[in-house]
């Protein structure tokens, strides 16, 4: 993604599901992507996978809207157009 960014292509990264550690993507991607897109995972036949890894935490609503809040601040900061879909 670096070098098509480099290069001039418009380049886009969507953060789904949001997963604990998400917040470390933000100095990972900018100044290689233009925009960020931010989901949870919104299926409810995946949630024994939370469940599976010991994730029951970041099932929540708040653990969404606060990891949510926190990395798309993150990439605003550093002038990268951040959506945040739920």
């Amino acid at each position: 993604m670096g070098k098509l960014h480099a290069a001039g292509v418009r380049t886009q990264a969507m953060i789904a599901p949001m997963l604990p550690g998400a917040r470390g993507l933000a100095p990972m991607l900018v100044g290689k992507v233009d925009s960020v897109l931010i989901d949870r995972m919104n299926y409810a036949y995946a949630n024994h996978l939370y469940r599976a890894h010991h994730l029951e935490a970041a099932m929540s609503d708040g653990f969404f809207r606060d990891e949510a809040a926190a990395l798309a601040s993150a990439f605003r900061r550093a002038r990268v157009a951040c959506r945040v879909l739920f």
